[in-house]
């Protein structure tokens, strides 16, 4: 009876993972609640870079560079309370957790054309909030996957 209930289980398992395959990115832009949250949240917290390379732009923590950041350079340094504007948002399916992928498009101080980026946020089992988040307002808990 036990091995009945393991196949069981183990089958129920496998169908839901061909129903979010691990790594597929859905657009949540356009959910009301997803919508009204990139309204609301129009300037950065906390310090941030503008990496840029092969036909990408990365905001990332400022001076916080990886491996993955080689060959990046950083073209500018955004301070806490630079406006931005938050085009589009991916939910991307983790395994067992959830990401998001903002883009977006940062306003420098003294710039009239605004700068493209991308930022990936929320790994593991944790929510870290993302540069535009104030406390308590994340959108994980926003959309109560937290």
């Amino acid at each position: 009876m036990k091995i009945k209930h393991y196949l069981i289980i183990a089958s129920i398992c496998q169908l839901q993972a061909c129903a979010n395959p691990i790594g597929k990115a859905t657009n949540v832009s356009e959910k009301e609640v997803v919508a009204k949250y990139m309204e609301t949240n129009t300037t950065l917290v906390n310090k941030f870079d503008i990496l840029v390379g092969k036909n990408k732009s990365l905001l990332v923590k400022h001076g916080r560079r990886y491996a993955k950041h080689k060959g990046m350079e950083r073209t500018h340094i955004l301070p806490a309370g630079t406006k931005i504007t938050l085009t589009k948002i991916d939910r991307i399916q983790g395994d067992g957790f959830v990401l998001f992928n903002a883009t977006g498009i940062a306003y420098p101080k003294g710039e009239l054309k605004g700068v493209p980026f991308t930022h990936k946020w929320g790994y593991g089992g944790t929510s870290p909030q993302a540069p535009w988040e104030k406390p308590g307002k994340r959108l994980k808990k926003i959309l109560g996957i937290e």
